[in-house]
């Protein structure tokens, strides 16, 4: 059953009550992947014994064939190669890492809560607009977060035994990127950010100029106006003195600074995304 598609993403959410054969193949230029949302017995596929913090990766040939023990649900989605590819470039990550990997990885529950929420907000997104013209810019960040938290959850370079400076600098922006991702609201200053990432300030500025572009501070100022610009979303036109909330409670406080900042970002006033 699909749930929702965007313009380079399909999601679907498949309940298996019993057994079932499940043969056919994946969408054409497409990645596909899979996570086990609920699980009531043991599960296998093609081999691998799967569970809640179990990935599936689909292989290249788009091949479909695997048998499925029942009590499931498995939430598939099906990501363009463009978009992986711009994003793994961006990352400055190897997609050949995909075919290094098994069908069926392990990962941790903090990188499963993030790939999961990314998900969800972009189905949300979907679901309630439809169209990705509605919102290009704003379609196209959920889908790019979507699959930067997807190369995150697949590429921890220590499972290679890559040590080099450069790879303990990605690592520590990662670990320090899964928290801003997992605390949308929550305050959070640069020594606390060094100190969940593992490192000082210095290297933890050097890594996101590197890998992000920008410094941490600009990183988590971008992903909480993205945050503003989904919740003025969900308002109607009567509700623009809901603006300054809405900016309060991502943490901006100066309403001049912040309609400036907004605008800068999405090329519109706040109250200029306030359906109408």
């Amino acid at each position: 059953m699909e749930i929702a598609s965007s313009q380079n993403i399909i999601m679907n959410l498949v309940r298996l009550g019993d057994p079932t054969l499940q043969r056919g193949s994946t969408p054409e230029k497409m990645r596909t992947f899979s996570l086990i949302r609920q699980r009531s017995r043991e599960h296998a596929f093609r081999g691998h014994d799967i569970n809640l913090n179990t990935l599936i990766i689909f292989p290249q040939d788009r091949e479909l064939h695997a048998v499925s023990s029942g009590s499931i649900e498995m939430l598939n989605f099906s990501i363009a190669e463009d978009l992986l590819h711009g994003a793994a470039e961006r990352l400055e990550i190897s997609l050949s890492t995909l075919d290094k990997l098994p069908v069926a990885v392990s990962f941790g529950d903090r990188e499963r809560a993030v790939l999961l929420r990314q998900i969800d907000l972009l189905a949300e997104f979907v679901v309630k607009y439809g169209d990705h013209s509605v919102a290009t810019q704003l379609s196209r960040g959920l889908e790019e977060d979507l699959v930067c938290a997807l190369l995150h959850s697949l590429t921890d370079i220590s499972r290679y035994g890559c040590k080099t400076p450069a790879n303990k600098r990605y690592r520590s922006t990662r670990t320090a990127v899964d928290y801003i991702l997992a605390h949308p609201r929550q305050p959070i200053r640069a020594s606390e950010l060094a100190e969940q990432a593992g490192t000082s300030r210095r290297t933890l500025e050097k890594g996101f100029g590197e890998l992000l572009g920008m410094s941490p501070q600009q990183f988590i100022k971008s992903r909480r106006l993205r945050g503003c610009r989904e919740d003025l979303y969900r308002i109607d036109a009567e509700s623009r003195s809901q603006i300054s909330n809405i900016a309060g409670s991502w943490g901006f406080w100066h309403m001049g600074q912040f309609a400036a900042d907004y605008r800068s970002l999405f090329g519109e006033l706040p109250s200029q995304t306030i359906p109408r």
